[in-house]
């Protein structure tokens, strides 16, 4: 709650109180529904009858004129407004709302009074997360998504080198993923390589955010060459003729 008092030559006797009783989070759009409540409060020296005062407001950037009808007696409180507003919040599911509330009674010795507060709204929880995966070409992987909300689903990707494709769809909180062996292409000199893990998140049919993660994935032996034997051969043929060999090597 913000308060200020009013100009004025009485405006000290009356004091103007602004607060959100409550905000509702609006998960798959990305928005909060915020009340915005104000009310008036004399002591024992204050009243005013009759007046109608218009309210400035603005949230989030919005501003409306609104007027409401003051009867009040001393040491009394007024409830002079109460309204829900649709705020978005950002990107990554944060937003601090800024409001500011201003009342004109400009009569009987009061002014006005103006309020101004910001109020950090709870983080909408977006994306899932995912961790860095390391495995073997050939061999089956785990996947594990770090899910930020229940109803949620993913898409699965995966990029090596200039390969690249989708590893499943509708997927919860993980998925099981053989690399296949023709990866090794990407990486003819090496036993491994890096490339990424993307995870798209859904809620239903609207996406919410991408995250991605580095992969890396190994040559399994099987797949390395191996060197054998050597056979060498002496291609001097004077050398061969006069040791009547065909292979001598010092």
């Amino acid at each position: 709650m913000a308060t200020a008092t009013f100009s004025g030559q009485y405006g000290h006797n009356m004091t103007l109180e602004v607060w959100s009783d409550w905000n509702r989070q609006d998960t798959v759009n990305n928005r909060s529904i915020v009340n915005l409540q104000a009310r008036l409060r004399t002591n024992g020296y204050a009243s005013v009858w009759g007046v109608t005062a218009p309210m400035t407001i603005y949230v989030d950037g919005g501003g409306e004129i609104v007027n409401a009808g003051v009867n009040i007696g001393t040491n009394s409180s007024l409830l002079i407004f109460g309204k829900d507003y649709v705020v978005n919040h950002d990107g990554n599911g944060n937003k601090t709302v800024n409001i500011s509330f201003k009342v004109d009674i400009n009569t009987g010795g009061y002014g006005s009074a103006t309020v101004n507060l910001s109020i950090p709204l709870p983080t909408i929880q977006r994306a899932s997360d995912i961790s860095a995966s390391t495995g073997t070409l050939g061999s089956a992987m785990t996947i594990n998504i770090n899910r930020k909300n229940s109803d949620f689903k993913h898409t699965v990707k995966y990029n090596f080198g200039a390969l690249s494709g989708t590893i499943a769809t509708n997927v919860d909180t993980s998925v099981s993923w053989t690399p296949p062996a023709d990866l090794a292409t990407e990486i003819p000199s090496n036993t491994s390589g890096i490339g990424g893990i993307t995870v798209d998140t859904y809620s239903g049919s609207t996406i919410i955010g991408s995250k991605s993660a580095q992969l890396t994935l190994n040559v399994p032996a099987s797949m390395t060459p191996t060197l054998g034997s050597i056979t060498l051969t002496d291609s001097n043929t004077a050398v061969k003729n006069l040791l009547n060999t065909a292979n001598t090597f010092a």
